[in-house]
């Protein structure tokens, strides 16, 4: 092969890599995307911008990103659109007939390692990555990350409560997990001063790491972590192109659902 032939070619690769970014398949749509999800003392509070993508195309400028998969547990999603569509609908399935077989709500844990499971034994075929939060009798409002390929990871924050430690909320964990894993995180928290951050994900979440680990502090109330959720996200939206549209909102506690919207034209910018 030539040299001008070799010149050509890269350049074609060049121009193909960067008109489909996310490596998806002919007619493919993608959800290049800013999703986030932030715990408060009673629930979660979710968020998601409304830009589906293809390449630089942009396909739908409000879609829905938060997807309801049970009374109380909810789904952001980012990558294949596709993708994350059908395995969202695997899990409200899956999720209802657990519920009539058990007489009883299912839990978020529940939801989040279905999820794991369907994207981690399909992660060959699969362009999905999401954030599955919400409220159960059983832990509360928690929130689970689960990136590309499948690892499930929940939020540390909402599984040891570092604002009332003490020898009383030791022995209280001792007795519901081993040793190690009581002792683990008191250490790393006493050693370290470390502050988890809150669940992010998709294209845009890599502009604003800064501004999550500023804003972000631990015993939030419902509006000031809603409030951050809007303006983190609509911070991403200015900077990433796979990102835009309207901003949704859907704050979940035990006394039930609040999904909201901001227009475009409303984004809260500012200091």
């Amino acid at each position: 092969m030539s040299a001008a032939m070799h010149v050509h070619a890269a350049a074609t690769a060049a121009a193909s890599a960067s008109s489909n970014p996310y490596n998806l398949k002919p007619g493919e749509h993608s959800t290049g995307t800013t999703i986030m999800a932030v715990p408060f003392e009673g629930g979660v509070v979710m968020g998601a911008d409304s830009r589906t993508s293809t390449g630089t195309y942009i396909a739908v400028r409000v879609a829905d990103k938060i997807t309801q998969v049970h009374d109380r547990i909810w789904i952001c999603r980012s990558g294949s659109a596709a993708d994350t569509q059908a395995l969202t609908d695997y899990i409200k399935h899956y999720l209802g007939q657990l519920a009539v077989e058990t007489g009883r709500a299912p839990t978020v844990k529940v939801a989040a390692n279905l999820m794991r499971k369907l994207i981690y034994e399909n992660k060959d075929n699969l362009m999905a990555g999401v954030i599955v939060g919400g409220w159960d009798p059983v832990d509360g409002g928690s929130v689970y990350n689960i990136p590309l390929g499948g690892t499930v990871m929940k939020m540390p924050f909402c599984e040891y409560k570092y604002k009332d430690v003490g020898s009383g909320y030791f022995f209280a964990y001792i007795g519901r997990y081993s040793l190690s894993q009581c002792l683990v995180p008191f250490i790393v928290h006493f050693l370290f001063l470390s502050r988890p951050p809150p669940a992010i994900g998709g294209s845009g979440s890599t502009y604003i790491y800064g501004l999550v680990d500023n804003k972000f502090r631990e015993g939030m109330t419902k509006d000031e972590a809603k409030a951050m959720v809007e303006k983190c996200i609509s911070h991403a939206m200015a900077r990433d192109g796979s990102s835009g549209g309207i901003i949704r909102t859907v704050v979940i506690t035990e006394d039930g659902c609040d999904k909201q919207f901001i227009p475009g034209d409303k984004l809260p910018y500012g200091p």
